[in-house]
């Protein structure tokens, strides 16, 4: 049996899970409840079993850190703001879409073009991605302060907790930046075809019936 993973779930699911997974370990052998080390895996089954949990905490984790992680700390809405910076880049347009049709227009796309679409999409794994490592590098941070009052304030491991909550910051802002070129990418590409998504459905059926004829 063959397994296939996309290039979606390796940045989105496996790459966060294992932040999750090396935090969550870390943590249980700060109190000695562990004594397994990830970094000495060697063998196919060993890797495959980690990469497995891995994609498990990943998707378990997504909901939560969009919903109530990411939206701690970005409070406006990608969609909008992306739609807002093309209206006003190209006003000649007269661009009349809605955030809402996003999703409706990255169909016609694939539809269109699937390797435009793939690079597209690659974006939000990306954003995806970024979001998860953020809040993973705050379990680390979290994880590291812990071992700082464990050992007696030792200040290596306050460092470290630092520059984890530091770099889950730095990471916010990355997922924020790939939302907004994800949906910057959209719009443009489907003002091409139409001001409203209407029009752009009426382009993408109408060049369906002539490919038929």
């Amino acid at each position: 049996m063959s397994v296939s993973l996309s290039l979606y779930d390796v940045f989105s699911n496996i790459v966060p899970g294992l932040i999750y997974l090396f935090a969550i370990n870390e943590l249980l052998r700060a109190f000695g409840k562990s004594q397994v080390d990830l970094l000495q895996a060697s063998t196919s089954g060993q890797i495959l079993f980690i990469t497995l949990i891995a994609f498990v905490l990943g998707q378990l984790f997504t909901p939560f850190t969009y919903e109530w992680w990411y939206r701690l700390f970005v409070k406006r809405y990608e969609d909008t703001f992306a739609l807002e910076k093309t209206i006003s880049r190209f006003p000649e347009l007269k661009i009349n879409f809605r955030p809402t049709d996003t999703e409706l227009l990255l169909s016609v796309i694939q539809s269109r073009d699937k390797v435009v679409a793939e690079r597209i999409e690659g974006y939000r794994a990306n954003a995806i991605m970024m979001r998860n490592i953020s809040f993973g590098l705050f379990l680390m941070g979290l994880v590291e302060l812990t071992r700082f009052f464990i050992s007696q304030y030792v200040l290596s491991f306050l460092g470290i907790a630092l520059l984890c909550f530091l770099f889950s910051r730095v990471a916010i802002r990355g997922a924020s930046r790939f939302y907004e070129w994800f949906y910057r990418d959209i719009f443009r590409l489907s003002s091409i075809y139409g001001s409203t998504y209407v029009e752009v459905i009426r382009t993408f059926r109408k060049e369906a019936t002539n490919k038929k004829e």
